[in-house]
């Protein structure tokens, strides 16, 4: 990756190198929400189960509107579910609420506070 950006900042990268590089980004990226995808139904099927779920505030919103969008309804994760976050937002989720909302919709998800 760091010797096609190389190339691509001087002018040595051909068409075909650039499109073979676009289409193996595209490709993780779909795999990447795959995988997401899967693991947000796992937690979900586990949701009575007691957990430790861990990830940035990105993730835990994603999950959170991913359980909202299969019907799991407030107080349905084992009250002994735990939520583990951090992270900032670095400026990639202009669309997001504010930190308080997804603080208190996770932990109303999960029943506990974090």
């Amino acid at each position: 990756m760091a010797e096609m950006r190389l190339k691509m900042a001087q002018g040595r990268a051909t068409p075909s190198e650039i499109a073979a590089l676009e289409e193996s980004g595209r490709a993780k990226g779909a795999e990447m929400a795959e995988r997401f995808a899967q693991m947000v139904d796992k937690i979900i099927a586990l949701r009575r189960e007691p957990m430790i779920i861990t990830g940035g505030w990105l993730q835990m919103w994603q999950i959170m509107e991913a359980a909202r969008e299969r019907g799991v309804r407030n107080g349905e994760f084992h009250p002994y579910t735990v939520i583990q976050r951090g992270g900032g937002l670095k400026g990639r989720c202009a669309k997001s609420p504010p930190i308080m909302v997804v603080i208190v919709t996770v932990a109303v998800l999960s029943a506990q506070w974090l």
